[in-house]
């Protein structure tokens, strides 16, 4: 049909991490963590671990790292984005939900799904 579903877990109030991952991201389009989200859900020490360990079972990873670039990182590519500073911001209420509406309406079929 032409629909795509996206997650953005946000934080953990309580802090306790359990969403089970391997049963969900399988459903997921994309998945849109910010770096310390999907190191604790995942239960690694770093990116690159936590990365290791949702690539056999996830199709499309967004990882938002704050004041550096974002990752992408499909079945077979790979990208990181350059990223523009604000030195004026008030407030950052809504920064990864719009960078997530951002990268929704921008990305095209193709950057999600290469091959199909």
């Amino acid at each position: 049909m032409g629909l795509t579903t996206s997650l953005d877990p946000q934080w953990d109030p309580a802090e306790k991490w359990q969403l089970d991952l391997k049963t969900l991201l399988p459903q997921v389009d994309i998945f849109m963590p910010n770096i310390k989200e999907l190191m604790f859900l995942a239960h690694s020490e770093s990116l690159n671990s936590s990365i290791e360990k949702l690539q056999s079972f996830s199709h499309n990873l967004v990882v938002k790292k704050r004041k550096r670039r974002s990752l992408f990182m499909g079945r077979r590519i790979a990208y990181a984005s350059t990223c523009i500073l604000n030195a004026e911001v008030v407030d950052c209420i809504g920064a990864g939900d719009s960078f997530n509406a951002g990268f929704i309406r921008n990305s095209s079929m193709e950057l999600l799904y290469p091959n199909a």
